[in-house]
């Protein structure tokens, strides 16, 4: 929003007002990474919440990205809500109904932080002289076209694996019936996206860059 609001970097816009919607408490925050494999199960999870997101839940995102220090891809899970929801402690592999075969989270963290404490968390993960370049599609809410996305991913990031000082990741962000409805409370979006719809998928794609300038 507030990128926005400064008119994209190449304009400028001229705020009269602003009405925010606070957090009562500070919301619970929690994160899993899972093993790579899983990454079908994720999607699909994902797909179904999107459906019909939890009234407790403000936010969920599964993030792909590729992790520059181990030479690997990683996958996680986030989300923010009021309470902290049910966490699962191992998932199935595709297909693995039979075999029982099963992966345990690799990580996970629950912590409760205000939005500026977080903020600020945030940004002292990016070290001085990062540059951030985002870019964005939204699909219909389908597993299998955010594995389609995920392979684009996979191939793309080949290009980049030489480079200590690139870190790249893709995050899918569900954009649920609820949240299109709420769009129309302040005239509707610029998208021209509308409930009748169903629900959507946006995937953010982030790469940031570490440059440090010596004078």
């Amino acid at each position: 929003m507030f990128f926005a609001l400064r008119g994209g970097g190449n304009n400028f816009g001229i705020v009269t007002s602003v009405t925010l919607e606070i957090f009562r408490d500070p919301p619970w925050y929690t994160f899993q990474l899972w093993d790579i494999g899983i990454i079908g199960v994720l999607f699909q999870q994902l797909q179904d919440v999107t459906v019909k997101m939890p009234d407790e839940v403000f936010q969920t995102s599964v993030t792909l990205a590729w992790h520059v220090p181990k030479q690997e891809f990683v996958v996680s899970e986030r989300t923010v809500a009021s309470e902290i929801p049910d966490l699962w402690s191992s998932l199935s592999f595709p297909g693995a109904e039979l075999s029982g075969k099963s992966s345990r989270a690799l990580k996970t963290l629950v912590f409760r932080r205000s939005t500026l404490e977080l903020a600020r968390k945030m940004d002292e993960m990016n070290p001085a002289g990062t540059y951030n370049y985002f870019g964005s599609v939204t699909v219909k809410n389908d597993a299998r076209a955010f594995i389609a996305l995920a392979e684009v991913f996979f191939e793309e990031v080949l290009y980049l694996q030489k480079s200590s000082g690139v870190r790249v990741n893709i995050v899918y962000n569900p954009l649920t019936i609820e949240t299109i409805g709420k769009m129309y409370t302040r005239s509707g979006n610029a998208l021209g996206i509308d409930v009748e719809d169903g629900s959507l998928m946006s995937k953010s794609h982030h790469a940031g860059t570490c440059s440090v300038l010596t004078l």
